[in-house]
């Protein structure tokens, strides 16, 4: 009997469960494979969809075909229910004499419509259509502009720039109150400049050298160099008396000295002083 690799037909023969005699071979003529005998009792859920009830009933020959009709039908279903695409529409190709017409026609733009104006109310109501701009072209030529003037230069220097603008009150010796407008200077560059340059002064107006900056009373004398004003000044203590009232002529380099120490030194316009009654020993309210 021939073998399989080391093993007899017959065992071969039974293994793969051959239908007649297992000695007998299947590969003679009118020998083969077939489905086992159906088992009594109940079949199985499976026998129906792998077709193993007898092929003469008539359940077993409609239900394969009923089956792939159905997966047939669910296919078709489910290819119609998806959207084409901009890119699975195909383009007609125009043959002669004949006119395409598209497909999808454009959505129709929207015109508005005018709001009817309202006679009782008190403004007119703008429609919603606007109304074209229309440009006016002149009809006489424009008036030139003329040239701006230029500004009036003063011959008198400006006062330094810097200098906070204050008012002091001298009570004179009638016991009147004189108000007078000053210029402050501060800072020892500003005590240097003081009212050089100036070719004029308001009778008004005056300007006050605080130095306490220094830390109190000082002794420093004044000169009129490069100063074209006739001044007077007065030396007042840390208190606000007037201790000194003297002249000074312009462009003079002579020293004036004080008779006592003072903080603060008010120079105005020559004779201002002895118009407005104020003498040495009177008070000034800062």
């Amino acid at each position: 009997m021939p073998r399989f690799i080391g093993a007899p037909l017959s065992m071969k023969i039974r293994k793969f469960n051959f239908v007649g005699n297992p000695s007998q071979s299947p590969f003679k003529k009118g020998r083969g494979f077939r489905s086992p005998p159906l088992e009594k009792g109940v079949p199985k859920a499976g026998d129906f969809i792998f077709g193993r009830i007898a092929p003469k009933t008539i359940l077993g020959k409609v239900f394969p075909i009923a089956f792939g009709i159905l997966l047939l039908a669910l296919l078709l279903v489910a290819c119609a229910s998806i959207p084409p695409t901009n890119g699975d529409q195909a383009t007609p190709t125009p043959t002669t004499g004949t006119t395409l017409t598209p497909t999808h026609s454009p959505a129709p733009v929207p015109i508005a419509t005018p709001t009817p104006i309202d006679s009782s109310l008190p403004f007119p109501v703008p429609t919603t259509t606007p109304t074209p701009a229309q440009t006016s072209v002149p009809t006489t030529a424009p008036t030139p502009t003329p040239p701006p003037t230029p500004p009036i230069k003063s011959t008198e220097p400006p006062a330094p720039t810097g200098l906070k603008i204050t008012t002091l009150s001298i009570i004179n010796s009638q016991q009147k109150a004189v108000t007078i407008e000053v210029e402050v200077a501060a800072t020892p560059e500003q005590f240097q400049t003081g009212l050089m340059n100036r070719k004029s002064l308001p009778e008004m107006r005056g300007m006050l050298f605080d130095f306490s900056v220094y830390g109190g009373s000082v002794n420093i004398p004044f000169y009129m160099k490069n100063t074209y004003i006739s001044l007077s000044i007065a030396f007042i203590s840390s208190d606000g008396r007037i201790v000194d009232i003297q002249d000074m002529e312009p462009l003079s380099e002579a020293l004036h000295y004080p008779s006592a120490p003072y903080q603060y030194a008010l120079e105005v316009n020559q004779g201002w002083f002895q118009k407005y009654a104020i003498k040495v020993g009177e008070t000034v309210k800062f």
